[in-house]
């Protein structure tokens, strides 16, 4: 499973040593020993790549826009499922910019998001829990 973004980079001529296994993996789902080589050794130089990013997209704005673009297309294309890669850009995008534009290409393709894309959703069960656990409470103790 190639990545759009990491063609990209690699068109760009942005190296970096890490593992693509784990690079096009979401976090969530890294086995114990992947996790470990993550935390060790790859997040410092994910780290630097979203410097460097940020200050690439500073410089070159148009280049910034077919980064968002791309990287919105692709998570679309996964269901709203974001790899470690694609977190890191999405840092170096600024993830206001990135959830705004992707809620509404996916309202426009009318295409479902996972809870962890959903930031609205979210939110909405988490309210509703503390609400719910507050009425057990008041209730029992009356």
């Amino acid at each position: 499973m190639e990545s759009k973004v990491l063609e990209m980079l690699k068109q760009d001529k942005i190296v970096f040593k890490a593992s693509e296994k784990i690079l096009l993996k979401p976090l969530n789902s890294l086995t114990r020993e992947e996790r470990r080589k993550y935390f060790q050794e790859i997040e410092p130089e994910l780290k630097a790549l979203r410097k460097d990013l940020q200050n690439l997209f500073k410089a070159n704005p148009a280049m910034r826009e077919k980064y968002l673009n791309a990287i919105v297309s692709e998570v679309l294309d996964n269901k709203g499922v974001i790899n470690t890669l694609n977190s890191t850009v999405i840092k170096a995008l600024g993830s206001f910019d990135f959830y705004r534009l992707l809620n509404a290409k996916a309202r426009e393709k009318n295409i479902k998001l996972s809870l962890q894309t959903n930031n609205y959703t979210f939110l909405v069960w988490l309210l509703i829990f503390f609400i719910l656990f507050f009425y057990i409470l008041i209730t029992r103790r009356g």
